[in-house]
């Protein structure tokens, strides 16, 4: 089941090419199921690796990755958790090549952020961060950890890591913080190998009825989909790919909640104390914010800012005003919470300052040129 090192972020390139046509999807459905007669939609856009297939009054999640063994990886561990109860989809069918799997509906974490009053998000984090522990414990049960490639091992990994911040420095004629100041490559080793997630941003949690398959009815309202990108690092990763994420608001009493909640449990994953585990999380969440900022401002270039509502729709980066702020002013909370961390706060809100000025270097940032 092993994958081979990837990325410090998945799906951060240009959307493929290589389109799943309608009639692809449909012999896909024939030959895993046994289904002939159905209707393929594109709900997040023809570039997508996944279409919905519907049948009567059924309807399949169809997904055929890239690369076969990121396929496979998915398809395996799927079926894994879900057997050990996580809440996840089911998998249908899988030759290889194609991977189908139940259909939950919902909308997108990232979505319901962006629409609803902040009770109500508030309380849709805490449903994801939930179901995101849910996962990492069901995986730790049956021992996932070992079966999966660990994340970050490749010499450098932890090194290309801390110069993101530079990076965007020198993109926006800024001066580069000192960022070894803060953070070491020693203080982003993790404690233990635990199974992970990666992509767990909000885009990638679906809120679900209750009654909307196994998966919703196992966790009461979210499943976590788009697993081909899991791994074994720190199990506090994944907590920080859900809170320091430009769609998730920026709350500092709801940030307060989902720690007192979801920390210690995380932290047992991660055998790591709880303050100790509050640092590292602190340390990989400042450059967790710094890396989705990288992607915000080489998407945006000069041009102007998305549309909040497509970016939303379409599960795409938020290369929005909005997404920018809340990434800035979190980054800069985040680091105040570590020893000489108001260096790199200040270079967060130097960062808005710059954003706010206008055009940035010239690219072509086309929107929906990359997905989250």
């Amino acid at each position: 089941m092993k994958s081979d090192d990837r990325k410090q972020q998945p799906g951060t390139g240009a959307a493929d090419s290589a389109r799943i046509t309608a009639a692809m999807a449909t012999r896909a459905c024939a030959d895993l199921l046994g289904v002939k007669d159905v209707r393929i939609e594109y709900p997040g856009g023809g570039t997508r690796r996944s279409v919905r297939a519907i049948a009567g009054n059924t309807s399949y999640i169809v997904t055929r990755r890239k690369h076969a063994t990121r396929a496979a990886l998915e398809a395996g561990v799927l079926a894994e958790l879900h057997a050990a109860g996580a809440p996840v989809a089911a998998v249908l069918g899988f030759d290889g090549a194609w991977l189908i799997q139940e259909d939950l509906g919902g909308l997108r974490l990232s979505a319901a952020l962006g629409t609803r009053d902040a009770h109500a998000a508030a309380r849709c984090a805490a449903l994801a961060a939930d179901a995101l522990l849910r996962c990492q414990q069901a995986a730790d049960s049956i021992g996932l950890s070992r079966r999966v490639a660990p994340i970050g091992a490749r010499p450098g990994w932890l090194s290309g890591l801390l110069a993101i911040p530079g990076d965007i420095a020198a993109r926006l004629g800024l001066p580069a913080p000192d960022v070894g100041a803060v953070i070491t490559l020693e203080q982003l080793a993790p404690r233990r190998l635990a199974f992970v997630k990666w992509d767990a941003r909000p885009g990638n949690a679906l809120l679900v009825d209750r009654g909307a398959g196994e998966a919703g009815a196992t966790n009461g309202g979210v499943t976590w989909i788009d697993w081909e990108h899991c791994g074994a690092r720190d199990a506090l990763d994944d907590l920080a790919w859900l809170l320091c994420d430009e769609y998730m608001p920026d709350d500092a009493q709801l940030e307060q909640d989902l720690f007192e909640r979801f920390l210690p449990g995380f932290a047992r994953l991660s055998e790591r104390p709880p303050e100790e585990a509050s640092d590292y999380l602190s340390r990989f969440g400042t450059l967790h914010s710094c890396m989705r900022l990288l992607l915000v401002i080489e998407l945006k270039g000069e041009g102007g800012w998305w549309d909040p509502e497509y970016c939303e729709r379409t599960d795409r980066i938020g290369v929005t005003a909005e997404g920018a702020h809340r990434l800035c002013t979190r980054g800069a909370r985040w680091s105040r919470r570590l020893p000489d961390g108001e260096r790199m706060a200040r270079f967060f809100m130097d960062v808005e300052d710059r954003l706010r000025a206008g055009p940035l270097s010239p690219r072509d940032a086309s929107p929906g040129s990359k997905r989250s």
